[in-house]
C-alpha cells in the first residue's frame, strides 16, 4: 500500500467514519467494554474463558445419605436389599472397597484446589459398583450421587484398574489341577458327575503349557 493510499485509509477510518479521533477512541473503548461484559457472561466461574460455573454439589450430604441407607448400625435397607442392588453381600463389598482404596490414591479423601473436601472414597466405590452392577447411566449417577458425568467415568476407570491389579492374580489366572478337581467335586455335589471330558482336557493342557 502506497503512502497516498495509506493516508486515505487512515483518513477514512478516523475522519470519514467517526468524525474525529476522540470519537474513534471512545468507540474502541465501548467495544472493549462490551467484549469484557460478554466474557464475564460466558465465564462466571472465572477459571477459564468460556467455562461454565460449577454446579453446587453437597458431597457430604450424599455421603451421609448413603451411610444412613446401608452402612450405619441401623441402616434403612437390610442385607437383602444391599445384595440385590450391589449384586454382592456387604462383607464382599468391604473387601472390594478396602482393596481398591489401598491400591489407588485416587480413592483417598482429599481437598480440591479451592480447599473444599472432595467426594468421599465410599461414595466413589458405591457409584462405580452401581453403574457396573445395575447398568445405570452416568447421568443418573450424577442425580443420585451428585457426581459429574465425567467424574463417574473417571471413577469407573480407576475402579476397574484397581480391581484388576488387586484380584487378577487370584481370580483371572489359568486353573491348575487342584482347581479342576474342585470343579469336579462341586459338580458331583450338584448331581453332575465330573465335567465334560473335552473341557477337563482343555483346562489341564493349558495348565501344563504354563
Amino acid at each position: 500500500m502506497g503512502n497516498n493510499e495509506e493516508d486515505a485509509f487512515h483518513g477514512f477510518t478516523e475522519e470519514t467514519l467517526f468524525g474525529d479521533l476522540d470519537q474513534f477512541e471512545a468507540c474502541l473503548y465501548w467495544l472493549h467494554s462490551e467484549s469484557d461484559d460478554d466474557e464475564g457472561k460466558r465465564n462466571p466461574g472465572g477459571s477459564k474463558p468460556g467455562k461454565r460455573l460449577n454446579k453446587r454439589r453437597d458431597f457430604k450430604k450424599h455421603y451421609n445419605d448413603h451411610a444412613a441407607q446401608y452402612f450405619c448400625d441401623d441402616p434403612i435397607y437390610d442385607e437383602r436389599d444391599f445384595r440385590r442392588r450391589f449384586r454382592m453381600p456387604k462383607s464382599l463389598f468391604w473387601r472390594v472397597f478396602n482393596a481398591v482404596a489401598s491400591a489407588d490414591p485416587y480413592f483417598e479423601h482429599r481437598r480440591d484446589a479451592t480447599g473444599k473436601w472432595g467426594i468421599q472414597p465410599l461414595v466413589k466405590v458405591i457409584a462405580a459398583l452401581r453403574v457396573l452392577a445395575n447398568a445405570l447411566p452416568a447421568d443418573a449417577i450424577d442425580e443420585i450421587f451428585g457426581m459429574a458425568e465425567s467424574t463417574v467415568c473417571e471413577t469407573i476407570h480407576h475402579f476397574a484398574d484397581a480391581l484388576d491389579r488387586q484380584f487378577s492374580g487370584q481370580y483371572l489366572r489359568q486353573p491348575n489341577e487342584e482347581d479342576v478337581q474342585r470343579l469336579v467335586q462341586r459338580n458331583a455335589e450338584r448331581g453332575f458327575i465330573g465335567i465334560p471330558v473335552a473341557q477337563a482336557e482343555h483346562l489341564l493342557s493349558e495348565h501344563s503349557t504354563l
